[in-house]
Protein backbone atom coordinates (compact mmCIF):
# COMPACT_ATOMS: atom_id res chain seq x y z
CA UNK A 1 0.00 0.00 0.00
CA UNK A 2 1.39 2.97 -0.85
CA UNK A 3 1.86 5.79 1.94
CA UNK A 4 0.38 9.13 1.91
CA UNK A 5 4.35 10.41 1.68
CA UNK A 6 4.90 8.35 -1.03
CA UNK A 7 2.15 9.61 -2.86
CA UNK A 8 2.77 13.31 -2.54
CA UNK A 9 6.56 12.55 -3.41
CA UNK A 10 5.01 10.93 -6.92
CA UNK A 11 2.99 14.20 -7.02
CA UNK A 12 5.78 16.86 -6.78
CA UNK A 13 8.12 14.63 -9.70
CA UNK A 14 5.14 14.72 -11.76
CA UNK A 15 4.43 18.58 -11.19
CA UNK A 16 8.63 18.72 -11.86
CA UNK A 17 7.90 16.86 -14.89
CA UNK A 18 5.54 18.97 -16.51
CA UNK A 19 7.02 22.20 -15.74
CA UNK A 20 10.14 20.62 -17.69
CA UNK A 21 7.73 18.61 -19.99
CA UNK A 22 9.70 20.12 -23.04
CA UNK A 23 13.62 19.61 -21.96
CA UNK A 24 12.69 16.03 -20.71
CA UNK A 25 10.62 15.13 -24.13
CA UNK A 26 13.66 16.47 -26.12
CA UNK A 27 16.35 14.52 -23.73
CA UNK A 28 14.22 11.18 -23.71
CA UNK A 29 14.52 11.00 -27.70
CA UNK A 30 18.21 10.80 -26.82
CA UNK A 31 18.69 8.71 -23.31
CA UNK A 32 15.49 6.99 -23.88
CA UNK A 33 12.37 7.50 -21.25
CA UNK A 34 12.56 7.87 -17.50
CA UNK A 35 10.70 5.96 -15.01
CA UNK A 36 8.86 9.12 -14.37
CA UNK A 37 6.47 8.43 -17.34
CA UNK A 38 5.53 5.28 -15.86
CA UNK A 39 4.41 7.30 -12.41
CA UNK A 40 2.38 9.76 -14.70
CA UNK A 41 0.47 7.20 -16.58
CA UNK A 42 0.17 5.51 -13.69
CA UNK A 43 -1.66 8.65 -11.99
CA UNK A 44 -3.41 9.61 -15.05
CA UNK A 45 -5.40 6.37 -15.60
CA UNK A 46 -6.29 6.81 -11.80
CA UNK A 47 -7.68 10.30 -12.02
CA UNK A 48 -10.23 9.21 -14.58
CA UNK A 49 -12.29 7.89 -12.10
CA UNK A 50 -12.27 10.90 -9.41
CA UNK A 51 -14.82 12.94 -8.75
CA UNK A 52 -14.36 16.12 -11.22
CA UNK A 53 -13.41 18.60 -8.38
CA UNK A 54 -10.18 16.17 -7.46
CA UNK A 55 -9.69 15.74 -11.52
CA UNK A 56 -9.37 19.70 -11.68
CA UNK A 57 -7.17 19.88 -8.43
CA UNK A 58 -5.31 17.37 -10.06
CA UNK A 59 -4.50 19.14 -13.64
CA UNK A 60 -4.83 22.27 -12.05
CA UNK A 61 -1.69 21.59 -9.62
CA UNK A 62 0.41 18.93 -11.16
CA UNK A 63 -0.17 19.08 -14.59
CA UNK A 64 -0.41 22.70 -15.33
CA UNK A 65 1.79 23.93 -12.11
CA UNK A 66 -0.14 26.02 -10.32
CA UNK A 67 0.11 26.89 -6.60
CA UNK A 68 -2.75 25.87 -4.18
CA UNK A 69 -3.20 29.87 -3.76
CA UNK A 70 -3.20 30.92 -7.37
CA UNK A 71 -6.09 27.95 -7.48
CA UNK A 72 -8.15 29.22 -4.67
CA UNK A 73 -7.91 32.56 -6.12
CA UNK A 74 -9.21 31.34 -9.69
CA UNK A 75 -11.86 29.09 -8.46
CA UNK A 76 -13.12 31.76 -5.89
CA UNK A 77 -12.37 29.39 -2.75
CA UNK A 78 -10.23 29.75 0.33
CA UNK A 79 -6.57 27.99 0.50
CA UNK A 80 -7.87 26.36 3.17
CA UNK A 81 -10.58 24.27 1.03
CA UNK A 82 -7.87 23.47 -1.53
CA UNK A 83 -5.93 22.13 0.90
CA UNK A 84 -8.75 20.31 2.11
CA UNK A 85 -9.19 18.68 -1.76
CA UNK A 86 -5.33 18.30 -1.91
CA UNK A 87 -5.80 15.51 1.17
CA UNK A 88 -8.67 14.29 -0.93
CA UNK A 89 -6.75 13.55 -4.08
CA UNK A 90 -4.11 11.80 -1.72
CA UNK A 91 -6.98 9.86 0.07
CA UNK A 92 -8.49 9.12 -3.70
CA UNK A 93 -5.15 8.06 -4.89
CA UNK A 94 -4.20 5.62 -1.76
CA UNK A 95 -7.60 4.21 -1.84
CA UNK A 96 -7.07 3.42 -5.90
CA UNK A 97 -4.07 2.14 -5.30
CA UNK A 98 -4.59 0.22 -2.77
CA UNK A 99 -8.00 -1.41 -4.46
CA UNK A 100 -5.91 -2.39 -7.53
CA UNK A 101 -3.51 -4.60 -5.18
CA UNK A 102 -6.17 -6.00 -3.69
CA UNK A 103 -7.86 -6.81 -7.05
CA UNK A 104 -4.17 -8.20 -8.15
CA UNK A 105 -3.71 -10.25 -5.18
CA UNK A 106 -6.77 -12.29 -6.27
CA UNK A 107 -5.76 -13.11 -9.49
Amino acid sequence: MLTLNQIRNDLKDIRYYYARKELFDKSFEDTGENHILEVVKKYHTAIKDAPIKLYDLYTSLYINNNTQEVLAEDLCFTPEYIQKLNVKLLKFFQTYFSAGEIKNEGE
